[in-house]
């Protein structure tokens, strides 16, 4: 990762490699009908390894090298750099891979941690992805044993929002690591990882 890829910025508002406007934790109805959303802010860097000086980016010693600040950033090329390191901050962090979901899909609303209705209200989806009509709830999933238990879950909600929404197209996904996903076709797991996510949704 090169650490000095900030050429700076004119003002605060551009500073997307430090906070980034997503957003999450609102309700499915919203998501979907509202024309417009109220972000929320969140830090970019899950290790405090950055400090703004002067509106220009200053990478601290501890940064572990991730590129997700890199990626965010409003001044330098919008392009796919996901390595393991990256990947497993990802899938571990919501607001994370709301930000990289948000840089690598520019063309689709992105929301995180958004809120069921109905019997399932109480239940939030980790990441909605929409393009026009199309409508994809993923759940990112660390443990293989529970794929069923999540995906007739979700599968459970999509027969519920058909018939609330019924002009949208809902699919469901289980996202996981690339390292599992050998063993997940194995077993006939119907699994994405968040490179093919990335570049085949909508399509």
């Amino acid at each position: 990762m090169n650490k000095d890829f900030c050429v700076g910025c004119d003002n605060k508002s551009q500073l997307t490699c430090a906070i980034y406007k997503i957003i999450s934790s609102i309700d499915m109805n919203s998501f979907l009908l509202a024309e417009e959303h109220k972000k929320v802010d969140v830090l970019v860097c899950h290790n405090n390894a950055q400090e703004i000086k002067n509106n220009h980016l200053n990478i601290k010693d501890n940064c572990d090298e991730c590129i997700l600040c890199q990626l965010a950033c409003s001044k330098t090329p919008n392009e796919n750099l996901l390595n393991e390191k990256l990947e497993n901050i990802l899938l571990s962090n919501l607001d994370s891979l709301n930000i990289y979901f948000s840089e690598m899909r520019k063309d689709c609303k992105i929301g995180s941690q958004i809120k069921s209705f109905g019997n399932y209200r109480q239940r939030r989806i980790d990441l909605v992805i929409q393009k026009d009509k199309t409508v994809c709830l993923i759940k990112v999933l660390s443990d293989l044993n529970k794929y069923r238990f999540y995906m007739d879950s979700y599968n459970e909600q999509i027969e519920t929002y058909n018939k609330t929404f019924n002009d949208y197209r809902f699919h469901a996904f289980m996202l996981v690591k690339q390292s599992v996903l050998s063993t997940a076709n194995k077993n006939n797991l119907n699994v994405i990882t968040i490179t093919n996510l990335i570049n085949t949704f909508g399509e």
